[in-house]
């Protein structure tokens, strides 16, 4: 016999775990947009801003994806098995398109930093338009 209490309980969690990935990406988009209005603030160019993003984002994840992809090979030299990645899944991981784990987030991250300069101007432009120069929102 199944406790309803529990169920319900589980029925919860498995909601709030189903929004973690909208709601970390949502988080992240507003960081991104405070950390590209700081950074025009100290007159720095929008090339800056991209720059330090992708720095951020791409260099560690490749960085991790080449340790990941060396040891894996190592274990596999050292236990006689077969390397388990393709060419192709090594090539898309460090592309970003799918190959392992959760490197499709580094690019909804980059993807994120990348329109973020565009909506800011855009709000930008539309509280000067309604003759509210004066703040970002």
């Amino acid at each position: 016999m199944h406790n309803s209490s529990s169920c319900m309980h589980k029925s919860i969690c498995m909601q709030i775990r189903n929004f973690d990935v909208p709601l970390m990406v949502i988080i992240s988009g507003f960081l991104a947009f405070d950390s590209y209005k700081r950074s025009m603030k100290g007159s720095s160019s929008i090339f800056n801003y991209y720059w330090k993003r992708i720095s951020r984002l791409l260099i560690p994840t490749w960085i991790f994806l080449i340790s990941y992809f060396t040891l894996v090979f190592l274990f596999s030299l050292i236990t006689k098995g077969n390397y388990p990645y393709s060419f192709s899944a090594v090539l898309r991981s460090f592309l970003l398109l799918d190959g392992i784990g959760y490197v499709w987030i580094i690019r909804v991250y980059l993807i994120c930093s990348f329109l973020t300069p565009i909506f800011f101007i855009s709000i930008i432009k539309s509280n000067q338009a309604k003759g509210n120069s004066s703040s970002y929102w």
